[in-house]
């Protein structure tokens, strides 16, 4: 039951970074147009946000996603877990 709950919230989360992915790369485009001094620095800048612009912004939800993932396998907590990450680390130095 505890990954069906996580489930569905990790479906709205990628539903709602896709949402604002559109947004979000149709703000940087203007940004870049308002903020590129030059005609032709302006024009490369646009062109390179065109092509690697979705590009850049999906591997930044995939890392979102990542993230988002780790905190949910964080069964007890985010303070206890990193405790008993911190723990295997010193054992590990130990060694």
């Amino acid at each position: 039951m505890f990954w069906a709950e996580n489930l569905v919230f990790m479906i709205l989360f990628l539903i709602y970074e896709f949402t604002i992915l559109f947004l979000t790369y149709g703000k940087v485009y203007l940004n870049i147009l308002r903020a590129s001094e030059g005609l032709f620095t302006k024009i490369f800048y646009v062109s390179v946000w065109v092509f690697l612009g979705i590009g850049i912004l999906i591997s930044f939800i995939a890392y979102d996603m990542v993230s988002f993932t780790r905190i949910l396998l964080m069964h007890n907590g985010c303070r206890q877990y990193l405790n008993e990450r911190e723990e295997e680390e010193v054992i590990d130095n130990s060694k």
